[in-house]
C-alpha cells in the first residue's frame, strides 16, 4: 500500500516537471548534454555585395584628361614670334644686309650712348649686346626695313635681352616700317656708311671732368669712332659712349683727335666747358 502511493506521488511530480517545461517553450537537455557541451563553430558572415568599382590607379601615373577639358588660349603672334625668331646671323661688315626682327620701346632717360638728345629725334635704335659691343657700335647708322616700308635710324642705346639681329626701334620709328600692334616683325637692315650727318661734329664734356679727370663724347660722327686721342694721348672707350683720360689732360682747351672706323679723321678743338656740348664747326667727311 505505501509503495503504490509513493510511486504515484514520483509519476506525478514528473508529469509536473514535463508540463512546466512545455509551458516555458522547450523541452529541458539530458544531463549528459549539460556535462559534455560540443564546441560549436562561427558562422561565416558574408559582406553584403558591393556595386563594381574601377580599378585603383598607381600613384604617380598620369590620369586622362577629360574630354571636355577647354584648350589653352593660343600665344599672341608677338609672343610666340618672339620665342621662333630667326637664329642670329653672323656680324656683318658695312653695308651688307642682314636679315632679324624688329620690336620698339620709348626712351625714358639717356640711352648706354649717352646722346642727350636721342628720345627728342624718335629715330634711335637699341642693338644686342653682341651687335653694340661695349659701345663700339654708338653712332652708327642703320637703313631698316619692314612690312610697310624703311626708316633710318642711328644706335643710341643698349638691348640687355636681345639676341644678335633683333632691333629695338624707337616707337615712331617702327611705326614707318610695320602696324604697331604686330608688335615685333621680320626685318632687313644695312648699315650705311658715310651718312649724311645733320651738322659739324658736336664734343660733350661730362659733368665731373676736370685737368685730373676727363671724359668726352662726340656726337655727329657719321660713322662710329674707332678712336679718340687728346695732345697726342690716347682715350679709353667705355660701355656708356664716353672717352676717358682717366689721368686727366690738363686745364685744356684740347686739341681732339677723332678718328672713325672708316678712317676719316679730324682734329678739333674742345674747351673745358664742364657739362657742356660744343660744337665744333668740323665735320669727319
Amino acid at each position: 500500500m505505501l509503495l503504490a502511493g509513493a510511486l504515484t506521488a514520483a509519476v506525478a511530480a514528473g508529469a509536473g516537471v514535463l508540463v512546466a517545461a512545455v509551458r516555458e517553450g522547450g523541452t529541458p537537455a539530458p544531463r549528459s548534454l549539460d556535462r559534455a557541451v560540443p564546441s560549436v563553430t562561427a558562422p561565416t558572415t558574408r559582406a553584403p555585395a558591393r556595386s563594381a568599382q574601377p580599378a585603383p590607379v598607381a600613384a604617380g601615373t598620369l590620369r586622362a584628361a577629360p574630354a571636355t577639358r577647354s584648350a589653352a588660349p593660343s600665344p599672341t603672334t608677338a609672343s610666340r614670334e618672339r620665342r621662333t625668331a630667326p637664329a642670329p646671323t653672323s656680324r656683318a661688315a658695312a653695308g651688307a644686309t642682314r636679315t632679324g626682327t624688329a620690336t620698339f620701346y620709348t626712351l625714358a632717360d639717356l640711352p648706354n650712348c649717352g646722346y642727350p638728345d636721342a628720345a627728342a629725334s624718335g629715330t634711335y635704335v637699341a642693338l644686342s649686346p653682341a651687335d653694340f659691343a661695349g659701345s663700339a657700335a654708338c653712332g652708327s647708322v642703320f637703313d631698316v626695313t619692314g612690312p610697310k616700308g624703311t626708316v633710318r635710324v642711328t644706335v643710341a642705346d643698349q638691348c640687355p635681352e636681345c639676341e644678335p639681329g633683333h632691333l629695338d626701334l624707337a616707337a615712331p620709328a617702327f611705326a614707318r616700317i610695320a602696324d604697331p600692334v604686330a608688335g615685333i616683325v621680320p626685318i632687313t637692315f644695312t648699315r650705311v656708311v658715310d651718312p649724311p650727318t645733320p651738322g659739324p661734329v658736336r664734343v660733350r664734356v661730362k659733368e665731373g671732368s676736370s685737368r685730373y679727370w676727363l671724359a668726352l663724347l662726340p656726337i655727329d660722327t657719321g660713322n662710329p669712332l674707332a678712336s679718340v686721342s687728346v695732345q697726342g694721348m690716347a682715350l679709353a672707350r667705355t660701355g656708356y659712349g664716353y672717352w676717358v683720360a682717366a689721368a686727366g689732360a690738363g686745364p685744356g682747351p684740347y686739341q681732339v683727335r677723332l678718328t672713325d672706323d672708316r678712317g676719316h679723321a679730324a682734329t678739333v678743338t674742345v674747351p673745358l666747358s664742364v657739362g657742356a656740348t660744343v660744337s665744333t664747326g668740323t665735320r669727319l667727311y
